[in-house]
């Protein structure tokens, strides 16, 4: 009806008559309009590009029961409609041949992974990897079948095996990628803090094999201990290992070192091995300096509230790794050499004392010796003098002037996998 709207639109003198009928103003198309047979060519063929696309199945649809109500199955009319629709027949003679096919790149981009000879790459004819991932699945050669583009499979079962398969070896190879990124990302770490430990130990220190020592940092797996995270809670736990703690009398006493982000624990070790109750406790904002010997040994000495507090004095083969980690979180961390020093120790009580904690001073004196005294390496002979209050460190010439001085940038060129056993 082009004619009439026209008509009222341009024919009329009523703004609002031509304002019901906008269409009248767009140019007229004397094309003449598809039949009703184009338009259903067109549609066929836009549903055939359709389903070219697509991978069709065919649904039958079976009434469950001839009230139309829901919950209700009648086993005997469902048996009935497959015997007469020709469905057993059909599945008879699919399970009897290949009914189920996949093209072959897409089956080897799928299940490469479960052979090792087509992960991670394949070798590169398609038949050949077709028959490894099926080989590794134990599947003969009379349970599928090879064409031109695709593999067609005999059983259901081939299939169903295949998947569970492929997700399971997709998790371990999710787990694989996992563990290397992780290792990768913590020896990134540790590397990092070795390098900072020769710059802190450069020229200052002399150093045995602990340089080519990788930095692991929780060695005892004390994030799994339970008396530890009793008092760790939820911190970060950035260093773990048993040290000797050299008590005000200069005797030495095994302890289990624990350094989190903001605080070092000592654990008592009882007979057996296992972890004690927490022994101290020192926050490492107030250990204001620590102190080390020139010599290749493993003493350390943290001064704790500039000595208005009692000293730790411990020996330990991974002091590097210890103060290293210390001055990463601390970078004011003040760092000493000297072979004689002296470190607050507390003053036992008496019945006369006063209930304020005092302090009395302890000195530590390192000397290089060749007698037999100072055989051991890993824990050197202390003599005594002055009535136990300083003690004499006699160190063997191995980790004195045998020992080599610690540049800041040493001259090796690999990384030893194995930890050294002299001192740090």
């Amino acid at each position: 009806y082009l004619d009439v709207v026209e008509l009222m639109c341009i024919k009329s003198i009523s703004d609002f008559v031509k304002g019901l009928f906008p269409e009248a103003h767009k140019k007229r198309d004397n094309k003449k309009p598809p039949s009703s047979g184009i338009q259903f060519r067109n549609q066929i063929q836009k549903l055939m590009s359709t389903l070219e696309t697509c991978s069709p199945h065919y649904i039958r649809c079976l009434k469950p029961n001839d009230n139309k109500t829901p919950g209700e199955f009648c086993t005997d009319r469902v048996a009935d409609q497959a015997r007469y629709l020709g469905l057993l027949e059909n599945v008879k003679v699919r399970r009897a041949g290949f009914a189920h096919r996949k093209n072959i790149t897409e089956f080897i981009r799928r299940y490469k992974m479960l052979s090792t000879k087509t992960w991670p790459q394949e070798s590169g004819d398609a038949g050949t990897d077709v028959r490894n991932i099926l080989g590794a699945m134990s599947i003969d050669e009379d349970g599928f079948r090879l064409g031109h583009t695709k593999v067609f499979i005999r059983k259901p079962v081939t299939l169903f095996a295949l998947e569970e398969v492929r997700e399971v070896r997709l998790h371990e190879l999710a787990t694989s990628v996992q563990i290397c990124f992780r290792t990768w990302q913590a020896r990134k770490v540790l590397k990092e803090l070795r390098e900072k430990s020769l710059s802190l130990f450069g020229g200052l220190k002399r150093r045995g094999g602990s340089f080519r020592v990788y930095f692991v940092g929780d060695y005892v797996h004390a994030s799994q201990n339970e008396m530890v995270r009793k008092s760790v809670k939820d911190a970060p736990i950035l260093f773990a290992d048993t040290v000797n703690k050299i008590s005000r009398r200069f005797i030495t006493h095994t302890r289990l070192l624990v350094m989190s982000d903001k605080d070092i624990f000592l654990f008592y070790i009882k007979k057996n091995g296992a972890t004690g109750t927490l022994s101290r406790r020192i926050s490492l904002d107030n250990i204001t300096r620590v102190t080390l010997s020139s010599f290749a040994d493993g003493f350390v000495t943290f001064h704790v509230g500039d000595d208005s507090q009692p000293g730790l004095f411990l020996h330990s083969l991974r002091k590097a790794e210890i103060i290293t980690i210390m001055k990463d979180r601390h970078p004011n961390l003040n760092i000493g050499f000297s072979d004689s020093f002296e470190y607050a120790s507390a003053k036992p009580a008496s019945f006369f004392s006063k209930p304020v904690q005092q302090m009395e001073t302890r000195k530590v004196n390192f000397k290089e010796t060749t007698k037999e005294r100072a055989t051991s390496v890993l824990m050197p002979k202390m003599v005594y003098v002055k009535s136990k209050q300083e003690v004499t460190i006699f160190l063997p010439s191995a980790l004195g002037s045998k020992a080599t001085i610690q540049l800041a940038s040493p001259s090796y060129t690999g990384v030893s996998n194995h930890a050294s056993t002299q001192a740090c």
